[in-house]
């Protein structure tokens, strides 16, 4: 059976003004490229709330910053596969691609604003064959069985604060199950159209991480941005390998 596996990584900065910043310049700042794809909207609206977005597609991963008023995210996502239909297919190491990120935002200072608030975030999935797999793995992370018949919808979170070289740190674990089903739908023109072809329901477990820093209405200063997110970044990750609610109690 498969290892437990990142699906999503991003980063957060709020921001009482992102006036004259520019998704693309911050895409360069955190990857040291220029980005593929690039949109600026000067009427944001619910249905595309951006100001700008930056954006790269490498081999199932996309690498993304987006602006909207009052934030900035960096992103990292695996997209879905293609040919196999797998959405598991672009899962990656997330260890790896963590260090890898919070180096490329703080090396270079990605937003050179005040913040009122970071964030860390990630997402790791572990594929199983049967939902009930998926009810297994998360017992497991939960640390104990509630033993209950033919359980569904299974959705636990937490937050345990905890003190991190002087900030004040929300801890946001969610534990899950999901399916995921994939549609196949005919794009050539004239052609009729059936009904959606579907293929099989694909199953997982989900660890969901959100790590940020406690407002208490003061900013913090730009300066301070690097080795909060590395504070915040490796307590994810430690929390991370271990998955279970134990390591919420540290």
């Amino acid at each position: 059976m498969a290892d437990w596996r990142g699906q999503h990584i991003q980063f957060v900065w709020f921001l009482a003004d992102v006036e004259g910043l520019v998704a693309a310049e911050v895409f360069r700042r955190v990857w040291a490229t220029e980005p593929e794809q690039t949109q600026q909207n000067r009427a944001p609206n619910p249905s595309n709330p951006f100001l700008s977005v930056a954006s790269t597609a490498v081999s199932g991963l996309t690498s993304q910053v987006q602006i909207q008023p009052g934030r900035i995210d960096v992103l990292l996502v695996a997209e879905p596969g293609q040919e196999d239909q797998s959405v598991f297919k672009s899962l990656f190491d997330l260890n790896q691609h963590l260090l890898a990120l919070v180096e490329g935002i703080t090396a270079k200072q990605a937003v050179d604003r005040d913040a009122f608030r970071l964030s860390a975030v990630a997402t790791l999935l572990k594929p199983v064959d049967t939902y009930n797999d998926g009810v297994k793995e998360f017992t497991n992370s939960l640390g104990f069985d509630f033993a209950i018949s033919n359980p569904s919808d299974l959705m636990f979170q937490v937050n345990s604060r905890k003190i991190i070289g002087g900030i004040n740190m929300n801890r946001v674990l969610q534990i899950s199950t999901m399916g995921f089903q994939t549609f196949n739908l005919p794009l050539m023109a004239g052609a009729p159209i059936p009904g959606p072809g579907s293929t099989a329901t694909q199953y997982a477990a989900r660890r969901h991480l959100d790590f940020n820093t406690a407002p208490d209405g003061k900013l913090l200063e730009r300066t301070r941005h690097a080795p909060i997110f590395k504070a915040l970044a490796d307590e994810l990750r430690r929390v991370a390998r271990n998955g279970t609610l134990e390591a919420l109690r540290t």
